[in-house]
């Protein structure tokens, strides 16, 4: 069994690789490529969903994936204005090609909100990502591997974080578990 975990993105990409006792296999960020000067934003969510849909097929096929563990992406930004942020439409559309290549594939999917996540792992639904990050660190500093604490992107762990809420013995908060069947 290999979990996979993600923090969706667009741009940005979080995901983690987990063996069933939750070593960590792989990690990082996938990025599609920088939308063109004069490309038409349709053109360029279009070439975002080809390069997502060959890397994600791929990623699924060579590591055998059994499981996805996902954060939620949320419908509105909770910055300033509460409106819908422009990165919204990409990653919504990203991550419904992810879905469906799963389940053709059989794969469960489990989506999760990052207040959970941050409930699970710490007991504290409105920690910092900084927080996060650095309680991620401490449970796999393998991970650092002579980066500055700085140099590690959200993103990423902000993926080992949601699959860690996967695994019961990092779930420190067991009563707050909110995890949603895809």
């Amino acid at each position: 069994m290999k979990i996979l975990s993600i923090d969706p993105g667009f741009k940005r990409f979080g995901y983690c690789i987990f063996n069933q006792d939750s070593t960590i296999v792989e990690h990082g960020i996938y990025s599609t490529r920088e939308r063109n000067k004069d490309e038409k934003y349709q053109q360029y969510l279009n070439a975002g969903i080809y390069d997502m849909y060959h890397w994600f097929g791929e990623l699924l096929e060579e590591n055998e994936i059994t499981n996805i563990i996902s954060e939620i992406v949320p419908p509105i930004s909770n910055k300033g204005n509460f409106g819908i942020s422009p990165q919204v439409p990409l990653v919504i559309s990203v991550m419904a090609v992810c879905k469906i290549m799963a389940y053709e594939d059989e794969i469960e999917w489990v989506d999760i909100s990052a207040r959970s996540v941050k409930s699970i792992l710490t007991g504290d639904s409105s920690v910092s990502k900084a927080v996060m990050r650095r309680f991620v660190i401490e449970q796999y500093p393998e991970i650092v591997k002579g980066r500055k604490l700085t140099d590690i992107p959200f993103d990423e762990t902000d993926a080992i974080a949601v699959g860690m809420s996967y695994f019961p013995k990092f779930n420190i908060n067991e009563g707050n578990n909110e995890k949603e069947k895809g």
